[in-house]
């Protein structure tokens, strides 16, 4: 038999247990609904913490369950040893038992079926489905940029090469640049440039939304690519305004067919549509994240509401045990009395 003092040591436990548990399952929750929003900023992976969680929460399962149970035992126990007392006790806990049990069981069901009724909306095909039509869409805006760099410099080169203008003609191509910049947009491109073998530029026109910046240079590599496939070669660079699309067509303009000029046309796709394709980018990107996770999240979920169901028990059992010691108390100080 445990002294006074030892019970009242395990009744503290006992206590600072449950405080424990009532104070940790709603961190969970929270750091759980954080990882599902993507509010949630922390050094390790959604995946290792999903299941770190799901850990955390099997162990308060098993503490739960090892907590009920064993007041349960001792229950059983004392009524076999017809401890004065334990019939009243026995009774007492299973009418409280009885009281939760069913309040207790529906509540579960119910947000069994909502954490399931959710989770398969959260994930629902049409959602992933439009994700994926928005994210076709944002790409195809940049290839519609590519390609139409790409269109607007071979006609300017067409010009070019048919002799309509001449090279070496330098006020006549500043005078078709400025005539192809002033065509109404989307139709104008925002900058023309005209290279030389050298990548020295011959004659340079830029459109008003890329006048409050310094332009990048043209990539050799891709001047170099262009001449050695005889093909127009497409790069993209960032800058403060956003990103230039580059077609770079190489001009054939000697008989051996050697191409001693590069026209190189740059469209601009400004921050704010830009941004607006990395943010669907990045969406799909974390909804195919949490497609993963799914299954985790759920049994991570479920875990949660069986260590409430179990709280909820644990919580009848006790008051159910306290009540009675109040009641049998003074019975059971009688009787030593008497006994003595």
């Amino acid at each position: 038999m445990l002294t006074l003092e030892q019970k009242r040591k395990k009744q503290r436990l006992i206590r600072y247990v449950i405080i424990f548990c009532a104070l940790l399952i709603p961190l969970l929750g929270y750091v759980q609904s954080g990882l599902l929003k993507g509010e949630t900023s922390l050094p390790i992976s959604s995946t290792v913490l999903i299941f770190a969680l799901i850990n955390i929460n099997g162990l308060l399962l098993l503490l739960m369950l090892y907590l009920v149970l064993r007041n349960l035992v001792e229950l059983v126990f004392e009524r076999k040893q017809k401890i004065l007392g334990s019939k009243l006790r026995t009774r007492l806990v299973i009418s409280f038992i009885a009281l939760s049990l069913v309040p207790t069981a529906i509540l579960f069901i119910v947000a069994l079926r909502f954490v399931s009724t959710s989770m398969d909306y959260w994930f629902n095909t049409n959602i992933e489905d439009s994700l994926q039509a928005s994210l076709k869409l944002a790409q195809t805006i940049y290839q519609d940029t590519e390609k139409r760099a790409e269109n607007m410099g071979k006609q300017v080169a067409l010009l070019m090469e048919n002799g309509t203008v001449q090279i070496d003609d330098i006020n006549a191509l500043q005078e078709l640049f400025e005539r192809t910049l002033a065509i109404a947009p989307p139709g104008a491109p925002d900058g023309l440039v005209l290279l030389d073998h050298n990548r020295k530029e011959l004659v340079a026109v830029r459109g008003p939304r890329l006048l409050p910046i310094v332009l990048p240079t043209t990539p050799s590599e891709a001047v170099r690519l262009a001449r050695d496939n005889g093909q127009t070669k497409l790069v993209s660079m960032n800058t403060t305004l956003g990103e230039l699309v580059q077609a770079i067509v190489p001009l054939q303009q000697s008989p051996d067919n050697n191409s001693l000029y590069f026209l190189v046309t740059t469209l601009l796709i400004p921050t704010d549509k830009l941004s607006l394709m990395q943010a669907v980018s990045k969406g799909i990107t974390d909804y195919q994240q949490l497609v993963m996770l799914k299954a985790p999240i759920k049994l991570s979920l479920i875990i949660i509401l069986l260590i409430i169901t179990l709280l909820i028990l644990f919580g009848a059992i006790w008051f159910g045990f306290y009540i009675a010691r109040t009641l049998t108390g003074p019975i059971n100080k009688l009787a030593d009395g008497a006994a003595g």
